[in-house]
């Protein structure tokens, strides 16, 4: 016969497991309501600077500008943009696989990489590891504003002035829906044109393209690294909500078999008690 009293216990320590899943099921959706309105809000604002920045890149003259210099030696660094907090299945898992896969072929190349892990889990999985020279103390929040992708850009823009930094890729979850993320790569330096998404608007800049140029550079760059910090955070809210709601079912899964199992027990009790009363009588009859 089943333990009634273990079954019991174990349908409320899971009960009260479920509660907290529940409950950061829905801190987590409320949080990831937060970062797609701000993503939706930044997305004219990002699209148009993009759209303006492609055409000047992609015209035929050529701008002498330092974060467009390309070189063909130096180190490649690449920013790991993880979560604070784990809980969320494999968004942080997904990363480190691919860069781990980055860092294979730049070794397999011997080119010397940088890894900077932004978040508490990329420290803690690479702050041992040898290409770990730099670890950067900003965010991420859990809602990031513009200010803290300022604060990383002016980083990584001083990171590739120096002559010594050959590229900057960012890996980063890009968000698709809330069931959907994907881990991708995103070179930030040396900045190139995209012919590939221009759009059909014709530019007229004034005073000329090349101070344009000068002053939208560092404006674009701005709103890449603040893209991926608000993608990066908008994907760990929704596989964290994704992850405590399947363990929120997968609980409630549990304590419905347990119920069947407690009840079945319980059954089981009466019949035999019901059976030692019958027996019992027999016997004094017997007698």
């Amino acid at each position: 016969m089943a333990d009634i009293r273990g079954i019991r216990q174990r349908i409320r320590s899971i009960g009260s497991t479920e509660k907290i899943t529940r409950a950061m099921r829905m801190v987590a959706a409320a949080k990831l309501a937060g970062t797609q309105k701000d993503r939706g809000e930044s997305e004219p604002y990002y699209e148009t600077l993009g759209s303006i920045t492609r055409h000047l890149l992609a015209d035929e003259h050529h701008y002498e500008h330092p974060l467009l210099t390309r070189r063909g030696e130096g180190t490649h660094v690449l920013v790991i943009f993880s979560s604070n907090r784990g809980l969320c299945g494999g968004y942080n898992l997904n990363l480190f696989r691919l860069a781990d896969h980055w860092l294979a072929e730049r070794n397999d190349a011997g080119e010397p990489v940088v890894l900077m892990p932004l978040g508490h889990k990329a420290r803690e999985h690479y702050g041992s590891h040898p290409a770990t020279r730099l670890i950067l103390d900003v965010g991420p929040t859990d809602r990031p504003s513009y200010e803290e992708g300022r604060i990383l850009t002016d980083t990584l823009v001083k990171l590739y002035l120096e002559e010594k930094t050959a590229s900057v890729t960012l890996l980063y979850t890009r968000f698709h829906s809330a069931i959907r993320q994907e881990a991708a790569l995103t070179p930030l330096f040396p900045l190139e044109a995209d012919e590939g998404h221009l759009s059909g608007t014709d530019y007229i800049f004034e005073p000329d393209s090349r101070q344009v140029v000068e002053r939208i550079l560092p404006r674009y760059v701005e709103t890449l690294v603040y893209r991926a910090l608000l993608e990066s955070k908008t994907s760990e809210h929704a596989a964290r909500m994704t992850a405590m709601d399947s363990a929120s079912r997968a609980a409630r899964d549990m304590i419905r078999d347990l119920t069947v199992q407690l009840n079945r027990a319980r059954q089981e009790a009466i019949t035999m008690e019901l059976a030692e009363i019958v027996g019992g009588v027999e016997a004094l009859k017997r007698t």
